[in-house]
């Protein structure tokens, strides 16, 4: 009744916060329904040990009984508050934070309606405790009640019992994937999410390298050259960009990217999930750029960013990936040797900054920075605050991305930065709890007048809470006022800028599969020679890469020709295609984790999308056993490389003596 009570509680406060369509058949069918399965199946569980505690002192067992009640019901509030502070299910990454990183989380996010509904979620906890300890002991049931109970439990017991692997809905029976997680059971996510396999990872030299052959013959478009270390590989760059950019070879292009939080191909572009766009000067910029609309993050959330598009890099062991990489075990954190885009355009005499407006070590982030050799690392702690202000109140980030950019031209002016320069912007403005905006961009008339002037209906965007609906409209403002200033200074006609999304960002508009990864990619500069739209899906990955291959071949500039990068490089195909291998989060039960061409490993399965990325279950075994195969093969060498230090050998020397004994090693491979 606890469990009924908290739902009823959730669903109330969803309908007035979230404006959004809730129905009885969800609540009942779904919600408590799995709900109850999961408490059954839970004290299924625990049966036993119970028993054969009564049966040593029925107080003792009794008491353990309250107890565990009072502690599942606690959790059950923890993980509902969670879920309407966040809009989205906890899993084990918690496990994951440190300490201080839980504590920024928790005074950035936790604002006081949030802990208004948690302190009702408390009483009712306490309510719980009284009829546990007071009402419930105390109630004398008849003999009949009592046996007609004890069948009914056991008829519940035989119905989880055959139904143990069907406790859950897929996303496929929900509307959205904002109802699939307020659907199914909070406690099953959180459980699926725990790894407890304690399998022990078998690299020995034999099965070494079987999967590192078994994965170079899967992807043949790399010149692969090293056994020890699986991702090297030397081929020549290929200039998919270069016809679209003019060629000097006598300048050095600036080169700008912008992380934008939660830029969404959700609501900006021409195939977002709105039917109308949000974001009017970044389509302006798209019409007049290099745009790809089938594009994607590799990570549902920040963590996967950087070491995506700065250094094409594996997953990394963990639900934080690469940069939250921590292994006692062999000594390190996060000192994994590797080539990025830092450090070869340092080699290239650029001058690399990175601007950030909140705490710059927040996942880590200012380790990674720092490691991959960048000249100026700046954040929330070099703010001017005689002229910039954080909004009032401790639950914030960090600065809004106008001042975050207009402090980023007043350190470039005021240190004398020297051109070429590589800039790296992350922004905060459209990040939880959505506060960074200016005043007026949070009143009705405001967005009303946007969404007038936009052209759009608002019954499309009902379900937008307001507060993000001003956070989209004040990131894209922003990103005006950067290119406002950017166009008045010198280095505007030699600077390519890219622009792209950390992640995507669920607005409970469409069912998609790939809602939380579908982020727009942008290249802009002056040097181009024209605009153009590609159809092609691509990631994160496969930025490097590409403009790696630009930079050389239409400008001169001098890279080694190894590298461990894992993308291919961007698809400029103009019609639709899905060629590339695709690592997302792999470590998901819940999201899809690996896409090799148009299938998909999903929830253990292999499904394939096609060009509006929806999915349907693949049937060709075939096929079915190429992806699994595949996938399993990428799983195992991330941890190999990972665990092992053996991404990248920066020495010549090192890479070239690895691929000599690669070489012997195929050679004898190939003899036996």
């Amino acid at each position: 009744m606890v469990f009924v009570f908290i739902r009823l509680a959730e669903y109330s406060y969803i309908w007035f916060e979230k404006n959004t369509s809730l129905s009885i058949e969800i609540l009942f069918s779904r919600s408590i329904n799995f709900d109850s399965l999961f408490l059954i199946k839970f004290g299924l569980f625990l049966l036993i040990p119970i028993i054969l505690l009564g049966i040593i002192n029925l107080k003792i067992a009794t008491h353990f009984v309250r107890l565990t009640a009072i502690i599942l019901v606690f959790f059950h509030l923890v993980l509902t508050s969670y879920f309407l502070i966040s809009w989205n299910v906890l899993n084990s990454t918690v496990f994951e934070f440190s300490l201080s990183e839980l504590l920024k989380i928790v005074s950035a996010e936790f604002a006081m309606q949030n802990l208004i509904v948690f302190v009702v979620f408390l009483m009712i906890l306490f309510t719980a405790y009284y009829l546990f300890n007071k009402v419930i002991p105390k109630i004398q049931l008849n003999k009949k009640i009592n046996i007609s109970l004890g069948v009914l439990y056991i008829l519940l017991s035989i119905v989880v019992i055959a139904n143990r692997k069907h406790t859950s809905k897929s996303i496929k029976y929900f509307d959205n994937n904002f109802q699939y997680l307020l659907g199914n059971s909070k406690e099953v996510f959180f459980i699926n999410s725990i790894d407890f396999s304690e399998e022990t990872i078998n690299f020995s030299i034999p099965k070494i390298k079987n999967t590192v052959l078994s994965y170079h013959k899967a992807t043949p478009y790399f010149n692969y050259c090293s056994i020890d270390y699986p991702f090297i590989h030397n081929e020549l760059y290929k200039n998919v960009l270069g016809k679209y950019f003019k060629k000097d070879t006598t300048i050095k292009p600036n080169i700008v990217i912008i992380i934008s939080e939660s830029l969404s191909s959700s609501f900006s572009g021409p195939d977002n999930s709105l039917q109308g766009s949000l974001t009017f000067f970044i389509d302006s910029l798209s019409s007049h750029s290099l745009y790809w609309g089938n594009f994607l993050s590799n990570a549902e959330r920040s963590y996967g960013v950087l070491p995506n598009v700065l250094s094409s890099l594996p997953s990394g062991i963990g639900t934080r990936g690469f940069i939250n990489m921590d292994d006692e075990s062999v000594g390190f954190k996060n000192k994994h040797v590797h080539s990025g885009l830092i450090e070869l355009l340092e080699l290239n005499n650029y001058t690399t900054n990175y601007f950030y407006g909140g705490w710059g070590y927040f996942d880590n982030v200012g380790c990674f920075i720092k490691e991959s050799k960048i000249d100026n690392f700046f954040t929330e702690d070099d703010f001017n605050t005689s002229i910039y202000h954080k909004p009032e109140g401790n639950m914030v980030w960090g600065y809004n991305d106008k001042d975050l950019f207009s402090q980023s031209f007043d350190i470039l002016d005021k240190e004398n930065i020297p051109l070429p320069f590589l800039n790296i912007y992350q922004t905060l403005s459209l990040h939880s709890p959505f506060n960074l905006s200016e005043k007026e961009y949070y009143t009705n008339d405001f967005v009303d007048k946007r969404i007038k002037k936009l052209g759009l209906n608002t019954k499309n965007l009902e379900k937008i809470p307001e507060k993000i609906l001003s956070s989209i409209f004040f990131s894209d403002d922003a990103l005006r006022h950067y290119f406002n200033i950017m166009r008045k200074r010198k280095e505007f006609s030699n600077t390519i800028f890219i622009i792209t999304g950390d992640h995507s960002i669920d607005l409970n508009v469409s069912n998609n599969t790939f809602e939380k990864y579908r982020v727009p990619l942008i290249i802009y500069s002056k040097l181009l020679n024209t605009s153009e739209t590609f159809k092609g899906v691509c990631s994160h990955i496969d930025i490097l890469p590409s403009i790696i291959a630009l930079l050389q071949d239409n400008y001169g500039l001098s890279f080694d020709v190894s590298k461990h990068w894992i993308g291919q490089g961007l698809d400029t195909s103009k019609v639709f295609n899905a060629n590339r291998n695709i690592p997302l989060v792999i470590n998901s039960k819940i999201l899809p984790q690996y896409i090799s061409g148009c299938n998909i490993v999903y929830n253990n399965k292999i499904v394939q999308f096609d060009s509006l990325f929806n999915v349907k279950e693949e049937l060709n075994e075939e096929r079915n056993n190429y992806v699994e195969e595949l996938f399993d093969d990428y799983c195992f060498l991330n941890r190999y490389v990972c665990l092992k230090n053996k991404i990248w050998a920066r020495e010549k020397q090192c890479i070239t003596t690895v691929i000599s004994n690669a070489g012997e090693s195929e050679k004898n491979e190939s003899n036996k």
